[in-house]
């Protein structure tokens, strides 16, 4: 449902007795620790380019495939969020994106 924005809504305006800018205070540090949270329970998301299943389908036999080439077969990405605020070792695909990063002669 598309009306979920009105739960932190109404607190906010309700704290802020109509301070628009308390208001937005507290709506940006209630979504800032509902994404937080949200990063710790669901790190990963699914690979965009094979759809998660870790397979590229062949371009002209459509029965043949091979490991996906952006995951290397690993179907799962670690998401921004936690890319940017974990201390853990990058997954695969992101040292392969690093490497290709620093290429001089990567595609744009």
């Amino acid at each position: 449902m598309t009306w979920w924005w009105i739960v932190p809504v109404l607190p906010a305006f309700y704290l802020g007795r109509g301070r628009v800018a308390d208001t937005v205070v507290f709506y940006v540090l209630f979504m800032a620790v509902c994404y937080g949270i949200s990063l710790v329970l669901h790190p990963h998301r699914v690979c965009r380019h094979c759809n998660g299943t870790g397979r590229q389908r062949g371009a002209m036999f459509k029965w043949g495939d091979r490991p996906c080439t952006v995951c290397g077969g690993g179907p799962r990405h670690r998401r921004w969020g936690v890319q940017i605020f974990s201390r853990e070792d990058p997954v695969w695909a992101e040292r392969a994106a690093a490497v290709a990063r620093k290429r001089s002669a990567r595609p744009r």
